[in-house]
Formats: structure tokens, sequence, C-alpha cells
């Protein structure tokens, strides 16, 4: 800037050194205001995170007491909620946890919230939200931007909020922060820079391009800042691919324009990827983020210009064809996508493999609907998994009913588990030839409200698939040992142990604490696993049953002889009790080859020192041929029907006053 001529030297040199320090001073806070929103942003998602990682260690812990006996379930989740309430955060920040159902457990800044559906899921978009957050707290939890209605009534804003997954409880556990905060934020700071600067150029006098310029700058970061809220809003962060509702919104743009043009069909695409749970699990959250960005730019590769590829959340992505006009695109694209992530990936020096499963959902024609179109691709999604993954399915209608009715018995099952309606029902086991009581089996059963009792064959696979195996197992495994501790003491109680309780990482000390809890001795609990769970074994899972073995718990090996070579599995892991399956006795009497196999079972077992017991006895001739093939133990509905715990008193009853009459028989006889 060139000074007016008629001022003194001195102003001018005061002028330019004021304006040198103006502008060097302009500078450094515009700079810094060029940073400072992402910083912001930044910032108050690890503050977000921290808030999480708060509310989450409250809940291991009352998972923890759970596990030990101290408390239960319902009252953990209690004091829980309890503890969102008394919590308070930064002032503008809150806890809220939602079931998968999308139902308020707790709101930090709204008790009267509980058990109310505050996301309004009959909304097609509340739906779209509860998917999105119940994604985006898979694994280590993740960053969610969404829009959300301040007051009821009022236009929705924009939230970025963190959620992470419970998976004890079925819970997601989350807090958030208006953008619009933030963006007020910023722009208080972007008031007091430029209050900053307006001061000191006042006192400098005749400075006013410098503030023009000033101003100019400010407002093109505050634009800057607001672009770059937008594109936040609606790319991942991890990928930079467009999130879920970026792309629910450019599918229902897609889905319009082929409504009015009825030749351009749209093919839909959802992929989920295999097997990253393990690799996460195994290598660590840092190497899944890595693989997910390695298969998120494999994938961009196979599409063409114009179609899109979206990150919907967790390991999910999603493709849209636009102008799709046979399904054959749509499976050549997902041919090129299992292809190239069949492929092996470089991880941190390790070598990773993975695959994809596919649901593939055409839309051709008018008035396609884009939420019924992700439902479509969703349950074509679920058909490959169940085949066997790595391959891709179309839908067709048929899908559908079976669908609806696996989701329906899923949410029955979580309803169940919460409420307690999972019972054991106890059959006795015998010694023979005596026929006296030394225990009972502990069987699973469903007291539903509305159909009675259920037996396991209608609803244990889709426990275990839906991940609640786990949990219903640990519940029957309690229950038996408090019902076990009230009979006589020399009379055991067996167990069944899925793969999936053998997994979980403190399944040793849930097992101590179930028999601590209900005042039980060790010996007087048998664990029965299958072979198809050693099939699946691993060192932890093994290494929990030779603790608990170790502590006088035994141990027997379910449906011998069934397959998946038992002898090499009963050396690596000795077995206390082997029970012949009920396929063998079923066939004493007409099949010959059935009673030499029980007499090879029971001389194999003599020489391991492993006492064996024959399963499913129904008639007098197969517990003589038992007998005679010195089984140690018998167990059947010849001897009686599983029963509640109520009438297993009645039970040791009459078969000891059989047992006596058959002793008397004999001694009679000689």
């Amino acid at each position: 800037m060139q000074m007016p001529p008629n001022r003194p030297l001195s102003v001018k040199v005061l002028a330019l050194v004021l304006g040198s320090y103006l502008t060097t001073l302009a500078a450094l806070l515009a700079g810094s205001a060029y940073l400072t929103h992402d910083r912001m942003i930044s910032d108050r998602i690890a503050k977000l995170q921290a808030v999480v990682d708060v509310a989450e260690t409250r809940a291991k812990q009352l998972q923890a007491d759970i596990a030990a006996g101290r408390v239960a379930r319902e009252e953990a989740i209690d004091s829980f909620r309890n503890f969102i309430y008394a919590t308070r955060y930064n002032g503008d920040e809150y806890l809220f946890v939602y079931d998968y159902d999308g139902n308020t457990i707790a709101l930090g800044n709204d008790p009267a919230m509980q058990g109310q559906n505050r996301m309004g899921l009959r909304d097609v978009t509340g739906k779209l939200l509860i998917q999105s957050i119940i994604a985006s707290s898979r694994g280590n939890g993740g960053t969610l931007n969404y829009w959300y209605p301040r007051k009821p009534g009022e236009a929705p804003v924009p939230k970025l909020a963190y959620v992470r997954e419970f998976p004890p409880w079925d819970l997601v556990i989350g807090t958030g922060v208006y953008i619009g905060d933030i963006d007020s934020a910023f722009r208080r700071y972007l008031f007091d820079v430029a209050m900053v600067v307006l001061g000191a150029l006042a006192v400098a006098g005749g400075l006013a391009a410098w503030i023009g310029r000033d101003v100019a700058a400010s407002v093109s970061q505050r634009r800057a800042a607001e672009a770059r809220i937008i594109h936040l809003a609606h790319h991942d962060m991890l990928t930079g691919l467009p999130n879920r509702a970026c792309f629910q919104e450019r599918l229902t743009e897609a889905i319009d324009r082929s409504n009015r043009n009825p030749s351009d069909g749209i093919a839909l695409l959802l992929c989920d990827l295999d097997r990253f749970k393990e690799v996460n699990d195994t290598y660590g959250h840092p190497a899944g983020d890595e693989l997910l960005r390695m298969a998120a730019a494999r994938m961009l590769d196979t599409i063409r210009r114009g179609d899109l590829l979206a990150r919907l959340g967790g390991d999910e992505f999603a493709f849209a064809l636009v102008a799709c006009r046979h399904p054959r695109q749509a499976e050549s694209l997902a041919g090129r996508v299992i292809d190239m992530l069949g492929r092996q990936f470089e991880i941190q020096g390790h070598a990773v493999s993975i695959g994809v499963s596919i649901g593939i959902a055409m839309a051709r024609g008018g008035a396609t609907d884009p939420v019924e179109l992700m439902k479509q691709a969703d349950t074509a999604l679920y058909v490959s998994k169940h085949r066997g993954r790595g391959m891709f399915t179309v839908y067709d209608p048929a899908m559908s009913q079976g669908m609806q009715e696996r989701f329906e018995l899923e949410a029955d099952l979580r309803r169940a588990s919460r409420s307690g309606e999972f019972v054991a029902h106890y059959q006795p086991i015998v010694s023979l030839p005596e026929r006296h009581v030394v225990g009972f089996e502990a069987l699973m059963r469903w007291q539903h409200p509305e159909r009675g009792l259920l037996q396991p064959d209608s609803f244990i696979k889709a426990a275990e698939e839906c991940g609640l195996l786990a949990d219903i197992g640990q519940g029957i495994l309690r229950r038996a040992c408090l019902d076990a501790a009230r009979w006589e003491r020399d009379i055991r109680v067996a167990v069944n142990i899925s793969s999936q309780q053998l997994q979980v990482p403190d399944f040793a000390a849930a097992v101590q604490a179930a028999l601590a809890g209900a005042g039980l001795a060790a010996d007087r609990l048998e664990l029965e696993i299958t072979e198809r769970v050693l099939l699946t074994y691993t060192e932890t899972g093994l290494s929990a049953l030779a603790q608990l073995r170790a502590l006088g718990v035994h141990i027997s090996l379910d449906d011998f002889g069934t397959g998946y070579s038992s002898l090499s599995y009963l050396q690596k892991f000795p077995v206390d009790r082997i029970k012949v399956d009920r396929s063998f006795v079923h066939n004493l009497g007409t099949a010959t080859e059935a009673e030499a196999i029980i007499r090879a079972v029971v001389s194999l077992g003599t020489v391991l020192g492993i006492r064996t017991l024959a399963e499913g006895i129904e008639t007098e001739d197969q517990a003589r041929r038992a007998v005679a093939a010195t089984c140690n133990e018998g167990q059947g509905y010849l001897f009686s029907r599983p029963v509640p715990a109520a009438e297993v008193a009645g039970v040791m009853e009459r078969l000891g006053g059989l047992a006596r009459l058959q002793a008397a028989e004999t001694v009679s006889a000689r």
C-alpha cells in the first residue's frame, strides 16, 4: 500500500510497522483457521470415543459380574442404565443406548425415553438409520453421520456420532454431537479472528484494504469448512467411498430415472466380506482397517463409469449398476468382485485370504421401491452366506417367505433369551446292569408362551447362526448346577456344550462361577462335547477343558462313532466317558455289525480307561444287548423320558424301586 505523502515520516514508519505486524498476524490467524475445523471434528470424535470407552468399560465390569454370578443380567442392565443417567460429559454430549430394534434402553439427557422408539422405526428413514447405527458399531466401532430431528415435528439436522456394539447384551452404545454445534463453534472462532484483526486495523488506521482481504479470506475458509462438512456427512472416513446415507440418496435418484425410462434397469449388489472378523481378531483393528481400504480399492477397479460403489458400514459394501438391462451384467460384475477379493492380500507382512458373498436384486419397470430393493438384495445375500459363502445369488420372490419366517424366529429367540424362556429337562443315566440312577443329562427346551414346549431341533440351528447359542447354553449350565445341588450327593449332572460356548475366552471362569454360585462340587458336573465341536476346536477351548478337568469336572464325548476321525481326537484330548451314538443302539438285534461296533467301542474304552454309555435305549432287548456288550451305563426312553426338574425326585424313586426289584429277581434266579 502506498502511504499518503502528507503524513510525517514517523507516521509512515509506524503505519509500515503496524501494517507488517497486522499482515503477519492475519496470515497466521487465517492459516490456523484453515486447519481449525478439521481439528475440531477430530478432537470431537476423540472425545466421543472416550465417552463410549467409559460406558463400555462399565458394561464390561457388569458383564464380568454376571459371568461371576455376582449379579443377575437384568440387575446389571438396570445398573448400567442408572450409570448412563448419572453421567454427564462436556454439557452437550450424552450417552445413548439402543437395542438392535432401535428401542431406547437408556438416553442420558432424557430418562423418560426408556423403552420408546426415538428413531421412528415405522418410518423408512428411521429403519435405514438404525441399520446404519448397527452396521457402524460392528468390530471396534466407528463414526456415523446422519440426519436427526432435534425435536418432534422439526426439520432434521446433521449429526455426528460415535457408536460401538456391545454383543453380550445385544446393545449399541454411542454418543454424538450436532454438526451444527461444531459449525457454530467454528463460526465463533472465525468471529474472534475477525475481531482481533479489526481491532488491530482500527489502531493502525488507513489499512482498510487489509481488512477487506482478511474478511474475504475468512469467508473463503468458511465455505471450505462447509464443503468439508458436507463431504464428511456423505462419505466414509476410512475408505473415502460414499456412505450409506449418500448411497440411499443416489440409489433413489437412479430408481426415479429408471421408473421414467423402464428400459433402463437398476441392479443392486450387496457384498459382505467373508472371514473379515477372523483377520480383525487375529491381527488387530489397524490390520482390519487396512484390509477394508485395500478391498475397497480393488472393488473400485471393477465398476463402470456412472455406476456407484459405497461402504454401508462394517465389512458391508454395495454396488448400484445403472442402465442394467439384463441380470447377466450384474452377475458378471459379481463374478469379477469375487475373483478380485479372492486373491491374497498383503497386510502388515502377512498373507491374508478372505472372500465375499453377494446378493443381487434387479429393478426394472415402474414403481420400484428402493427400500424393498435393499430388502430383496439383503435376502439374496443371506442365502449366499448360507450356501457356503464366496458366491452370489440373484433374488427370487420365493426367498422372501422363508426369510421372513427366519427373521421372526431370530427375533423370537432374542426375546426368549432375555426373558428366560429356555429351561432344562432331565433324563436319567443309569448304571448297567443294576439300573441305579447315577446322573441326569440336562436337555435344553424352549418354553414358548404361545407354541408350548419346543424341542431343540426346532431352534438350535437358528440360535447358533445368530450368535445366541453361547448365552443360552450358559444359562442352561447355571440352571443345571443349581438343580443338581439339590439332588443326592452321588448324582451327577451332564450338560451339553456348544462350539460357541467353547470359543468364549472366559469359558472356564464361567463354568467355575456356575459351580460356585450353586455350591456344586466340580466332580458332579460333566460337560458333553460332540465330535463336531472337537473338529472346530481352538487351543483356547481345549485349554479351558483341560483346566476344568484338572479341577475335577468330567468330560464326555457325545455321539461317538458318527464321523470326524474320533480316534485322533481321543489322542489329542483324553475324555472320561464315551457316549455310543443312538444309531448303533437302535440297530441292536437287527444288524449284527451294530453290536460288533459297540463291543469294539467298549473294548477301546477299556484299554484307554474310559467308561462307555449307550444312549437311545428304548427296549428291554436293547438294554440286555448293551449289558452283554459290557457297556457301563445306559440312557433312553426305556428308563425315562426327559422330565422337568420338579419331577426328578419321582424318577429317582421309581428307578430305585425297579433296581431293587431287579436285584431281588437276580438273587432268586440263582
